[in-house]
């Protein structure tokens, strides 16, 4: 997968699929490799499922505060996401705001986190 995997990103950089393919592979045994395919794939196309996953491995690896700000700053201009208009970026929004809660849960900012949680909901 990762030999694949590279080959393909070398060959067409905004292939979004091999990005996400070496991070899931390297994720466990060297998540800090896996953060820069999360950035990568995040460049080619920022989907709102790459930036969660990325905000929650950064949480897993005790960067919440980069983990919020990344959240915060896609939620400031959120990405549109295939399926949505212009203007309409409610799904978006919502996963975004739901892994911003869930990582204030884990922190015991159990407010915040409502809060956060109320805005998915009404996304």
């Amino acid at each position: 997968v990762l030999f694949r995997s590279s080959k393909a990103i070398t060959a067409n950089p905004k292939y979004l699929d091999p990005h996400l393919a070496i991070a899931e592979v390297v994720k466990t045994e060297n998540p800090q490799r896996a953060l820069e395919f999360y950035t990568s794939a995040i460049e080619v196309h920022p989907r709102s499922s790459i930036i969660r996953d990325k905000a929650y491995l950064m949480s897993e690896l005790k960067d919440d505060a980069g983990a919020l700000a990344l959240l915060d700053t896609m939620l400031a201009d959120p990405p549109i996401e295939e399926g949505e208009g212009i203007g309409e970026k409610g799904s978006t929004e919502a996963t975004l705001y739901k892994a911003k809660a869930a990582i204030l849960a884990d922190l015991g900012r159990l407010e915040k986190a409502l809060v956060a949680a109320e805005a998915a909901v009404k996304k």
